[in-house]
């Protein structure tokens, strides 16, 4: 049998194998082939989610996989990363001499802007006044789960002075909020007396409350600044507060000595004081 013999042959045996085009192949009757509706097969790979097949070929839609736990960063982690790069950027332009003093101002701004200006100013007082645990007044939070915990008792509270910046650079929101969260620091403190001494140049005015009356604001004058006439109001009426608060943009002139009783100033600028503790309120 010649070549060409075999060749017609073998192309006639595959004519015979091959269903004429458009007719689907036969699928096994013993369903180990396929399925048995006719649906189309597809190939699933692994513990990927994959789509059913539906009649017709058009598959469903499946929802996304939900990530799992620790894969992405929570949001105080992603926090504490972007603080941790822009400190060490700082940190990096320092050494190279390539940082603007602008720029090292608006950071420094930026970090004391996190923190709410009352929760300073309640920590600046807190630590100015003494205080102890007893157990003789427990702590009323816990009691009404059982839990008798020492109560803080603060011994000594006497006199607080507030003096009040009445040259026109504190604002009535400021004031509002200064005096909304004076009222309740005292109302927790209650300390024996309180000395509000509102000055501008000179002391305009000065309100004495006893233990228990509300502290109400009302600034008189509009001059210039000058912080020294309040620590001679106190020095001339033998006045020794346990603390002083200003409330001011830190704008005036200070006195030379450093008094013996803590002052916290409350500016609504971004300025530094001599002595004592400021507390930012610009963003208030």
């Amino acid at each position: 049998m010649s070549a060409e013999r075999i060749y017609n042959l073998i192309v006639e045996e595959v004519d015979q194998k091959t269903p004429p085009s458009g007719q689907p192949q036969s699928q096994p009757r013993d369903g180990s082939g396929g399925p048995e509706d006719g649906s189309l097969q597809h190939d699933h790979c692994g513990d990927e989610p994959s789509a059913p097949s539906t009649p017709g070929g058009v598959g469903q839609v499946l929802d996304a996989p939900a990530p799992e736990e620790g894969d992405s960063p929570s949001i105080a982690e992603q926090a504490r990363e972007w603080q941790i790069a822009v400190e060490q950027a700082e940190t990096v332009a320092k050494v190279a001499g390539k940082l603007p003093g602008g720029t090292a101002r608006a950071l420094e701004a930026a970090q004391a802007a996190q923190v709410d200006w009352r929760e300073l100013l309640r920590r600046a007082w807190s630590d100015t006044i003494p205080a102890d645990y007893s157990w003789t007044r427990p702590n009323r939070r816990h009691v009404w789960s059982g839990l008798y915990l020492p109560g803080i008792t603060s011994e000594g509270v006497g006199e607080i002075a507030i003096a009040v910046d009445c040259s026109g650079s504190v604002g009535s929101r400021q004031l509002g909020l200064f005096e909304a969260e004076v009222r309740s620091i005292l109302a927790g403190q209650r300390p024996r007396l309180v000395h509000v001494i509102y000055f501008d140049a000179a002391v305009q005015k000065v309100e004495t409350y006893q233990a228990g009356q509300p502290v109400s604001l009302s600034p008189v004058g509009g001059g210039g600044t000058d912080f020294r006439p309040c620590f001679d109001w106190l020095r001339n009426h033998a006045v020794v507060p346990q603390t002083l608060v200003f409330l001011t943009d830190l704008c005036g002139m200070f006195p030379s000595d450093v008094p013996p009783y803590p002052v916290i100033w409350a500016s609504t600028e971004m300025r530094r004081s001599p002595f004592g503790e400021v507390v930012p309120m610009e963003a208030a």
